[in-house]
């Protein structure tokens, strides 16, 4: 059964929002430099996609985007995403082709893929530090994400409270306007209620860009040929940590645009 896609425009950056993010960047300088990276705050300062997506996270209200953007400042500062290095994680958890970006979905948005069944509770911290680079590193790329959490043959061990808030919050405030679409493919009846739990944490946009579906739907989505076999694709490609160090963790540094 075809998926029917709401359309959430998290990118688009027009001539009326100029003013705004003028308003914005001028607040802006308001804050104290000791909670924060002087390199996040000079990127915001001139980079008008990643500071319109502040804006519309606030929708548009410069008070709400000006501490959003003060929440998200002081929160990279705090985990030194902007340090963030091949050093922080961890090759084995790496090669277990757990969570990896690897290719595009037919909108052009990098897919990352966390495939549940192969992750286990005690290996939160480094779910979590991978996780984050991999978001940070698309986010560099100038990319979009495309999100597949495969979570076909997962039991309770497969799930950790503390890796799913980490997830969504980094696609629901830190990083703002960086995901396209969330699917989650395949949800056992045995983790309906945790996910039900999970949903009431979503916001509005984040809704509208979550669909659970079956691995057939994803081909609506993802050409067979680029679906990796891990989530029911033919692409037998597998995570390797030092060719993954050499491409960023991301396999291309080519940015791309799109609509979902």
């Amino acid at each position: 059964m075809p998926i029917r896609m709401s359309r959430v425009d998290g990118q688009a950056h027009d001539m009326n929002n100029e003013t705004l993010l003028k308003e914005l960047r001028a607040k802006m300088s308001e804050m104290c430099p000791a909670l924060f990276d002087v390199r996040d705050m000079e990127r915001l300062l001139v980079d008008d996609a990643e500071a319109t997506a502040i804006l519309k996270k606030g929708k548009l209200d410069i008070e709400v985007a000006y501490q959003l953007a003060g929440f998200i400042l002081e929160w990279r500062k705090k985990n030194a995403i902007s340090d963030m290095t091949a050093a922080d994680i961890s090759q084995n958890f790496y090669e277990k082709n757990c969570m990896f970006v690897h290719g595009r979905c037919k909108q052009g948005y990098r897919i990352l893929y966390f495939i549940g069944r192969k992750f286990l509770k005690e290996e939160e911290a480094e779910a979590k530090a991978l996780f984050t680079f991999l978001v940070e590193q698309i986010r560099r790329d100038g990319s979009r994400i495309t999100f597949i959490l495969d979570a076909s043959d997962c039991g309770m061990n497969n799930v950790d409270i503390g890796l799913i808030k980490i997830i969504v919050d980094c696609f629901m405030t830190y990083f703002p306007g960086v995901l396209g679409r969330t699917f989650v493919v395949d949800l056992p009846v045995i983790l309906t209620a945790i996910w039900n739990i999970v949903k009431i944490w979503f916001d509005e946009e984040l809704k509208a860009k979550t669909h659970i579906c079956g691995r057939a739907d994803l081909l609506q989505f993802v050409e067979a040929g680029r679906l990796n076999s891990a989530a029911g694709g033919d692409n037998d490609w597998k995570a390797n940590y030092e060719d993954a160090v050499l491409q960023s963790f991301i396999e291309e540094n080519s940015s791309t645009t799109g609509t979902c």
